[in-house]
């Protein structure tokens, strides 16, 4: 769930994902903004807080590695073209 708390150019935005299954359960919770310096989608800055158990997954789109369980802070920019 996102809003815009200044149109096209501040975004506050909130998620949360759940997995139940035989080899465990796992969850996530994060809170994060969005900056958009262009006021587009091409560059965005994002400053995110999340809160993991027992992820199942890992990879270089995610800020965790598989089984981990924590807190996180990332800061990021994203430039796409």
């Amino acid at each position: 769930m996102g809003y815009f708390i200044c149109p096209k150019l501040l975004e506050l935005y909130g998620r949360t994902s759940f997995v139940f299954g035989e080899f465990g359960n796992s969850n996530e919770y994060a809170f994060g903004l969005n900056y958009h310096p262009w006021k587009n989608r091409n560059l965005r800055v994002i400053g995110e807080v999340d809160r993991v158990q027992n992820t199942p997954v890992g990879g270089i789109i995610t800020p965790y590695t598989a089984g981990m369980s924590g807190w996180n802070f990332v800061l990021q920019a994203q430039l796409y073209f």
